[in-house]
């Protein structure tokens, strides 16, 4: 997300300095306004209805089991004006169209400032780049910026970024606004790109090493016991009274973790920097030559990640269903039919429609000769032997883990979490001594799954223990373990 919101910001300086700023705002409300008003107002609230009751109300969290598809919409829609029973409204937030939001309030700043720039000399403003000039010919400058970030990392309530509402924590947005300026200074210094393409394989080398081994450590930081959660809570608006708010500093958490927590920290944000200049770096080093198949993938995208959660999930749920094949091959499985049906949509309703206007910038014409080689068949001939040989690799891999998995009885986590199958827990005479890698039992993951299942797992794992009350690496997990069993 670091990397959208600096292109982001690239791009809109590219648009105002080619057509113009009213342009730019006309051509943003159009294409960024719009999509997420329509977002939010009808797909947010048919993804929540299929993510709160699957596609058949089956698996329901908070809703009667009996309620249809459009039932379970209305608590959603318009923020539930329409939902008669109270008990059923939940805050839906913006799912995933949260940074869309992001990304039209970064516009208004932009707007907002610039003839603040304009006025005290744009020139001016430009030559202040020479701090990016600084951070990008010189590769080990990354760290630099990376440390300046630290800050916003190290007081975020939590380690990750998660997608939040319309009350956004304002860290969060002043984090990813720093590379939305970053985005738009590094266009008026465009001829610095030749030194990311230089040394991105530096900055992958970098990035590699860490990138694979630092969500653990964020996990374990995350699912500690600090005293306080909070180091900084600090959003747009105070929720009791829709008053704008000052930050409230929880002291008593500042140092929660040591040395440890701040390593983390700064590994993290620095990892953000890295990454994004490697990808801008590979993208300028091996993909500078036009290429339709590319383009077509840019052209897609918009598309594909406005229309993607709602198909996604459903067929999860549908898949969920199944205890055969492994978990791998049916993931993999519904990745390839969503990437169908979701190019399919783009195809019959985008690509060549009024809708390419909002999602492509402009829609193409099928009787363009370059557009024989998008139609649906021929990317599935394209693609197909690519897809198969993967899936038979997904499908050999998943059974030997599932095996493995077997003789380590993790099946009976998940299974705990999921409630799926009766008769893997019912196949275990004891489930004491199976652990996931932070210290979480099969009680542990029962009581993780607040919503309504296929059964009731509790009493079935509490016969086959005598450590109800063993501990895992949570406080909370653990007190609602007791809270629940007890």
């Amino acid at each position: 997300m670091q990397l959208f919101f600096l292109m982001a910001g690239f791009f809109a300086e590219l648009v105002i300095h080619r057509k113009g700023l009213p342009n730019l705002v006309r051509d943003r409300a159009k294409r960024i306004g719009i999509p997420f008003a329509v977002g939010v107002l009808l797909m947010m609230p048919f993804h929540m209805a299929i993510v709160m009751g699957g596609l058949d109300g089956h698996h329901v969290g908070g809703f009667e089991t009996e309620r249809t598809l459009l039932e379970r919409f209305q608590p959603f829609f318009l923020w539930g004006i329409f939902e008669s029973k109270l008990e059923n409204w939940v805050w839906p937030g913006l799912a995933h169209y949260w940074f869309l939001y992001y990304l039209i309030l970064f516009y208004i700043v932009h707007f907002a400032i610039r003839p603040i720039w304009m006025a005290i000399g744009l020139d001016r403003f430009v030559r202040a780049g020479g701090f990016v000039d600084f951070v990008i010919r010189n590769r080990w400058g990354v760290l630099l910026i990376g440390g300046l970030c630290l800050p916003f990392q190290y007081l975020l309530p939590g380690m990750i970024f998660f997608p939040s509402g319309w009350n956004a924590p304002v860290l969060d947005l002043a984090f990813y606004l720093v590379f939305y300026l970053f985005g738009c200074v590094l266009y008026h210094r465009r001829d610095r790109v030749a030194d990311l393409a230089r040394h991105a394989w530096f900055y992958a080398a970098l990035s590699i090493p860490f990138a694979f081994f630092i969500h653990d450590a964020t996990s374990r930081i995350d699912d500690s016991a600090p005293v306080v959660r909070d180091i900084t809570t600090w959003t747009i608006f105070e929720p009791s009274t829709g008053a704008f708010v000052l930050p409230r500093v929880h002291w008593e958490g500042i140092f929660h973790n040591g040395w440890y927590k701040i390593a983390v920290a700064g590994i993290r944000t620095t990892l953000c920097w890295t990454m994004c200049f490697a990808f801008i770096g590979f993208a300028r080093r091996y993909l500078n030559t036009p290429r339709p198949v590319i383009r077509y993938l840019a052209d897609s995208a918009y598309w594909v990640y406005w229309i993607h959660l709602p198909i996604t999930f459903g067929l999860s749920y549908v898949a969920h269903e199944f205890a055969w094949p492994s978990s791998l091959a049916r993931s993999y499985l519904v990745m390839v039919v969503s990437a169908v049906v979701i190019y399919w949509s783009h195809n019959t309703f985008v690509r060549y429609t009024w809708l390419g206007d909002f999602f492509m910038g402009s829609r193409r014409s099928r009787t363009d000769p370059d557009e024989r080689d998008f139609r649906l068949t021929s990317l599935l001939r394209m693609t197909a032997p690519t897809a198969l040989a993967i899936g038979g690799i997904c499908f050999v891999l998943g059974f030997l883990l599932q095996y493995e998995r077997e003789f380590q009885r993790s099946d009976v986590l998940v299974e705990a979490f999921a409630t799926r199958d009766v008769a893997i827990i019912e196949g275990v005479d004891s489930i004491d001594g199976i652990t996931d890698g932070f210290g979480n039992t099969p009680l542990h993951a029962a009581i993780m799954n607040g919503g309504a299942r296929n059964y009731d797992p509790l009493p079935l794992l509490i016969e086959r223990t005598v450590e109800i009350d063993r501990r895992n690496e949570s406080v909370a997990h653990r007190s609602s373990m007791r809270f629940a069993v007890g």
